[in-house]
């Protein structure tokens, strides 16, 4: 599973590395407006994949029973790591849960590659309620409870962001949910998208 988004990676490395080539030995102003949109086309293509390949550890991780939120974690420090070395900044917050049908409990983890600290405040339908600080490359775990079977609202707030996460919960599997808040960026461009992925756990 590494190994696929490493690959991923050093091919977006490459081709990064080609249009700066590029760009240095290119001097006509006409050429120059061609480069930099070529390399806000490749940035978007790089920052396309590299949600994809979120979307795919989310996947494998599940299908293999093991750490979704773990692995989710691993893969966002190495690539915002490898983004930066190459003058692209990767900006992810996470929330992964899992709701466990048999202890009623919904474990629930924040996860911070956003650039500094964030004050993170989770509220389940509004009676339960946990409010942390999370470090850069920083994780934190809480727990709420829950009747299997029943849909819940997530809503999930740092600094002056705010975001309802849709929780379908199965009286007969347990259900992990996914909330991404995720850009990439350049001095020359924003690629930024949220969204939220639900499955049933084996």
């Amino acid at each position: 599973m590494k190994s696929k988004g490493q690959m991923f990676l050093i091919g977006a490395i490459v081709i990064a590395s080609a249009l700066l080539i590029l760009k240095v030995a290119t001097r006509t102003p006409t050429s120059i407006n061609e480069l930099k949109n070529l390399k806000g086309g490749f940035e978007g293509d790089i920052f396309t994949n590299i949600v994809a390949e979120f979307n795919k550890t989310m996947d494998l991780s599940i299908y293999e029973g093991i750490g979704v939120t773990s692995n989710l974690y691993d893969f966002g420090n190495f690539t915002k790591d490898s983004m930066i070395e190459h003058s692209l900044d990767l900006k992810l917050v996470f929330v992964g849960l899992v709701a466990n049908r048999t202890t009623g409990f919904m474990n629930i983890s924040v996860v911070n590659l956003y650039g500094g600290s964030i004050s993170a405040t989770l509220t389940l339908n509004d009676s339960q309620s946990n409010t942390s600080s999370v470090a850069d490359y920083g994780r934190w775990n809480t727990n709420f409870t829950f009747t299997a079977g029943k849909d819940y609202t997530l809503t999930f707030t740092y600094d002056s962001t705010r975001n309802n996460v849709i929780i379908e919960t199965k009286a007969n599997k347990d259900v992990y949910v996914g909330y991404f808040d995720i850009s990439l960026e350049s001095p020359s461009s924003i690629h930024r998208t949220k969204y939220q992925k639900s499955m049933i756990m084996k």
